[in-house]
């Protein structure tokens, strides 16, 4: 129940005339690949760790996939992004989700984590009927005593990206500085722009992205791009953002991302 608050997890959309072979396809190899599925020996359908990554195609904390009715509303994630007609289904974070309204695409399928999210008193919570919530949080080194919520003025932020609920909606709703009015501005960007000094939060632009690296190789030219060639995207980036890099020069001093799978990724750092 510590947390800023809760939003929405992750799911599938597809366009419209794809929303039953696509809904029939999960729910197949779901039922030879899931948690329980007969050829779950062959191929686990929620664990990365034999690719040597993580969260691959779903999240590995996923209990399952729900399949969704064709009257869900999905007009309540408030996030835009774009959306190229270029495949016929994609797993993406629900906030990302807002787009089956805007390009005639629908959800079929979401996450289903085993547990309900409970924010914390007085924090916020945006779940809908839709998706089920994950709980955001803010993590900062445990050499840095002095920081906490209401002191974040004039430092370094880290964010799994844009337009995501932990590391950009749910944050927004709280007092980050108490010589900031969070209250005067509708814009999570802005008023994260006037609170904290610099950071990295993939997908926006000016001081925000100033924290972030890219990738390598090609991908070094993808600074603060919105995906993966941004070394410090999404809630595994945001951490290694909060460490730094060997340079000592790109790092924050606190991160907001969600809280699934947070003690396996911190691991999962320090012995990298």
């Amino acid at each position: 129940s510590c947390n800023l608050g809760c939003g929405p997890g992750g799911g599938v959309i597809t366009r419209y005339n794809f929303r039953k072979v696509v809904r029939k396809f999960i729910t197949t190899i779901q039922l030879l690949f899931g948690r329980n599925g007969k050829r779950r020996q062959h191929f686990q359908l929620f664990n990365s760790t034999s690719f040597g990554e993580n969260d691959l195609l779903f999240r590995d904390m996923t209990d399952k996939l729900v399949v969704l009715p064709d009257d869900v509303d999905v007009s309540q994630i408030p996030i835009l992004n774009h959306f190229k007609d270029e495949v016929d289904a994609v797993s993406l974070d629900a906030t990302h989700s807002y787009v089956a309204g805007k390009c005639g695409l629908i959800p079929v399928v979401t996450e289903y984590y085993g547990r309900t999210c409970a924010p914390a008193e007085g924090s916020a919570h945006v779940e809908t009927d839709v998706f089920p919530s994950v709980a955001g949080v803010a993590v900062a080194k445990h050499s840095s005593r002095n920081i906490f919520m209401g002191n974040l003025g004039g430092r370094r932020s880290c964010h799994s990206h844009l337009y995501s609920p932990a590391g950009w909606l749910l944050p927004y709703t709280h007092t980050l500085s108490l010589e900031h009015n969070n209250s005067a501005s509708c814009d999570p960007n802005q008023v994260f722009d006037e609170v904290f000094w610099k950071g990295c939060l993939p997908g926006s632009q000016g001081n925000l992205c100033k924290v972030c690296m890219g990738g390598t190789g090609e991908a070094a030219t993808k600074r603060c791009s919105d995906n993966h060639n941004e070394r410090y995207y999404g809630n595994m980036g945001a951490l290694r953002c909060l460490v730094g890099d060997p340079s000592g020069k790109s790092y924050g001093e606190v991160a907001f991302l969600e809280q699934h799978s947070l003690h396996t990724n911190i691991l999962s750092l320090s012995s990298s």
